[in-house]
């Protein structure tokens, strides 16, 4: 049953008192939104898949912070693994600009302005709880 799991590691990229959200515009019909991710290849650490999914998508790298969160999320055709990292970009970086991706900058306040997948949806309202703990500078 564990081979059937879909594993991803999740980048919250925080800047500037803001995350990041993106939204695939060719490959995704249902337009909604999630954090940056990578897919986890068999053997493969999941802060290395966070870093190369930023990386492969963004154009970016990022310095992770540590681990927030694992979570699993069930939808009707699969289950997904979702290991979710705190990140900031390298000094120096930009994120790149991809015609495959919407991205938004949001304050806390504005976690619920967009829809998000399932499992991020969740990540957002943690977030949105506990954002001077998450983010607070000394994790930085």
């Amino acid at each position: 049953m564990e081979n059937n799991i879909y594993k991803v590691a999740t980048a919250i990229i925080w800047q500037d008192n803001k995350v990041l959200a993106c939204r695939c515009l060719s490959d995704n019909p249902s337009g909604l939104w999630e954090f940056p991710c990578g897919n986890i290849a068999d053997g493969e650490n999941a802060l290395i898949a966070c870093k190369r999914g930023v990386l492969e998508k963004l154009g970016s790298c990022v310095s992770t912070a540590w681990l927030l969160q694992t979570m699993r999320c069930t939808y009707s055709d699969q289950d997904i693994e979702m290991q979710c990292f705190v990140c900031m970009l390298l000094p120096g970086q930009d994120l790149k600009s991809q015609e495959q991706f919407e991205l938004r900058w949001l304050e806390r306040s504005e976690l619920l302005d967009v829809e998000w997948l399932d499992a991020n949806a969740e990540v957002a309202r943690l977030l949105g709880t506990q954002w001077d703990q998450v983010f607070m500078s000394q994790h930085f």
